[in-house]
């Protein structure tokens, strides 16, 4: 596959610029590496290279490439991949992301390791896209959310490949620098056959910002299936716990842990057999935290004993058994200034009492059906009140589910299918 970058000025440019940095990335490359944040038997693919974890597929093969970041937006196409695979016997697909955590949720999909594979995304310079592009020869690809690269994009454009964006989105912080920069933008953006925004502030910003036509067809996240369940862990727990009421910090990052820690001593005050469960974001944090709160924690095997009031639970691709155990959820990086938010839908699909912090800027534009059963609270006094207090039942959502996303799936598949020739 040749390299048709000469003509192109700034992929061009970008190529060089990548050429200059290649060695401060292979230094990154090398510190993930060693904080467990690539895979080494993996490593490889970073560059555009197969591992031995690659699939080996004839030529002739239709393959739909799709790249999500981690495991929020990996979850959520879920039912966009079973759809595909289903709509057409022929289709396989790759899923791409940047993290080992979507890696390892990508695997549990019923259909891994049949007709859809998973690679990690290599770094953006032309020459490792140049090896990924040249292996995997996608009949198109799909973006989701805001995991945008420039030169890998560009490429695709060079290459034919059609270029589709959905649940695309602008955080506050994202459309102030892009304000700066909308050429840029545009220049990337404009080779996208098909942008769809995950809400109607975001399709405004993008047009503020010069991007026509963007369509809306809604929150795909708000249409993914709920999370996986684990009846005999759950049974187990359930029986271990006993009566005790159980409250789920989930998601947390540095900075909010000490604040859930504080509003747990509050309610222990009124409630003493009260069990908080501390979900780390970074799994790889766990132990440490485990450490400094002196409590038990899951990766090591350890459950809560009657004395403990603190768990922490830092393990992969459990956050919907500790969902169901929990009787309130707190959905962290909301609490810290830099904070914005994580996915409701997941506990509210699931009917649990669930709260946010004031900082949840990628989680302000939500349905209302969903957005006025999520409590606010600011601090840790506001925490443990809420904790307390009765809570409000959560209805079943798939009513609010019928207003936006019913046949959102369809659209979306019936949208892709019009711009990929699958033989």
């Amino acid at each position: 596959m040749p390299l048709p970058i000469f003509d192109d000025p700034i992929l061009a440019l970008w190529s060089l610029f990548g050429r200059a940095a290649s060695p401060l990335i292979r230094l990154m490359m090398h510190h993930r590496l060693k904080i467990g944040k690539e895979e080494e038997t993996r490593i490889q693919e970073r560059r555009g290279l197969l591992s031995a974890a690659s699939p080996s597929l004839r030529a002739d093969i239709p393959l739909l490439w799709i790249h999500t970041a981690s495991v929020g937006e990996t979850l959520s196409i879920f039912p966009l991949v079973t759809a595909l695979l289903n709509a057409s016997p022929q289709l396989h697909i790759l899923v791409t992301t940047t993290t080992v955590t979507g890696a390892r949720t990508i695997e549990r999909h019923p259909h891994f390791g049949k007709r859809l594979y998973h690679q990690f995304i290599p770094y953006d310079l032309p020459y490792w896209t140049r090896n990924f592009l040249s292996h995997w020869q996608p009949i198109g690809a799909l973006f989701v959310e805001s995991e945008l690269w420039p030169g890998t994009i560009r490429l695709c454009h060079r290459l034919h490949i059609p270029l589709m964006l959905i649940n695309a989105r602008l955080s506050d912080q994202s459309f102030r620098r892009w304000q700066k920069g909308a050429f840029f933008l545009r220049y990337m953006l404009d080779t996208f056959r098909w942008i769809s925004a995950r809400s109607q502030e975001d399709t405004l910003r993008f047009q503020q910002l010069g991007l026509h036509p963007i369509a809306l067809m809604g929150d795909i996240k708000e249409d993914a299936d709920p999370l996986p369940s684990f009846p005999q862990e759950e049974e187990r727990l359930r029986r271990l716990i006993g009566k005790r009421p159980v409250f789920v910090a989930a998601s947390t990052h540095p900075g909010e842990e000490e604040i859930v820690v504080e509003a747990m001593q509050y309610a222990l005050q009124k409630s003493p057999d009260l069990l908080t469960i501390i979900i780390p974001r970074h799994p790889e944090r766990g132990v440490q935290l485990a450490r400094q709160y002196h409590a038990p924690c899951r990766s090591a095997g350890q459950d809560p004993l009657p004395h403990h009031t603190l768990w922490i639970a830092d393990t992969l691709g459990e956050m919907g058994l500790f969902y169901r155990l929990g009787d309130r959820i707190f959905l962290g990086n909301s609490l810290i200034p830099s904070g914005k938010g994580h996915n409701p839908f997941e506990p509210l699909r699931l009917q649990r009492p669930t709260a946010t912090g004031p900082w949840r800027g990628n989680w302000r534009f939500i349905n209302p059906t969903y957005d006025k059963h999520l409590h606010r609270v600011s601090d840790a006094q506001d925490l443990s009140v809420w904790i307390l207090s009765p809570a409000a039942p959560v209805p079943s959502p798939q009513k609010g589910k019928e207003i936006l996303t019913k046949q959102l799936t369809i659209r979306i598949l019936d949208t892709i299918f019009s711009h990929i020739t699958v033989l």
